[in-house]
C-alpha cells in the first residue's frame, strides 16, 4: 500500500522477520561452530536481526528483511568471539549487537532496498523518489551514501565517546573507569 513504509504508522511486520531470521541463524551458526547451541548467543542474533533491519524496515521486501536479519545473525556471533579474544570486556555482547549490526544494517539499505518506497514525511512515505538499492537495480549511489553516512557516524560519535571516557579518567578521586579488583 502506498501508507507502507518510512513514516507510516504501523509497527512493519518485517522487523520480526529479521529478528526471527537472527535468532535462527546465529543459533545454528552457533551450534555448528560451539558444538551447542546458546541461549544468550540466540537472544543476541534476534537483537541483532532487529537492529541490522532497523535502517531499511520501511524500504526492504520481506526477502530482505530476512536475508538482513541472518547476516546480523552471523556476524554477532563471530564478533562476540572476536572481541572476546582480543579482550574487550563486553560480557553481553552490546558492541557486535549494536555497533557493527547498526552498521551493517545501515549499510544494507544500500543493497536491500525494494525501490517501492520513498522518504518519510508526515503525511506518509514520499514515493515520488523512491530508495533503490544495489540488488534492486538501483546502482551504488545509494549504497555509497549509505557507507559515507556510517563512517561519518563512527567517526564522530567515536570521537565524542573517546574525549568523553579520557576527560572521565582525568577527573580527581580513588573511583575510575574501571574498578580495581578489591572493588569489583
Amino acid at each position: 500500500s502506498a501508507m507502507r513504509g518510512i513514516g507510516s504508522s504501523h509497527v512493519d511486520p518485517y522487523s520480526a522477520l529479521a529478528g526471527a531470521a537472527g535468532a535462527f541463524v546465529s543459533m545454528m551458526v552457533t551450534w555448528l561452530k560451539d558444538g551447542k547451541p546458546d541461549v544468550a548467543m540466540t537472544g543476541n542474533g534476534l537483537l541483532a536481526g532487529l537492529v541490522g533491519v532497523t535502517a531499511g524496515c520501511g524500504v526492504v521486501e520481506p526477502i530482505g528483511a530476512v536475508i538482513i536479519g541472518a547476516i546480523a545473525g552471523t556476524l554477532v556471533v563471530f564478533a562476540v568471539s572476536f572481541f572476546d579474544k582480543i579482550r574487550i570486556d563486553d560480557p553481553v555482547g552490546a558492541v557486535p549487537v549494536h555497533m557493527l549490526c547498526g552498521v551493517f544494517g545501515t549499510v544494507a539499505v544500500g543493497l536491500f532496498a525494494s525501490g517501492d518506497y520513498g522518504l518519510p514525511t508526515p503525511e506518509g512515505a514520499d514515493n515520488s523518489a523512491p530508495i533503490t538499492g544495489l540488488f534492486y537495480g538501483g546502482g551504488a549511489g545509494q549504497l555509497i551514501a549509505q557507507v559515507i553516512g556510517s563512517l561519518t557516524c563512527l567517526v564522530v560519535v567515536g570521537g565524542i565517546a573517546f574525549a568523553m571516557m579520557k576527560a572521565l579518567r582525568l577527573l580527581p578521586g580513588s573511583w575510575n573507569l574501571r574498578l580495581s579488583r578489591d572493588e569489583e
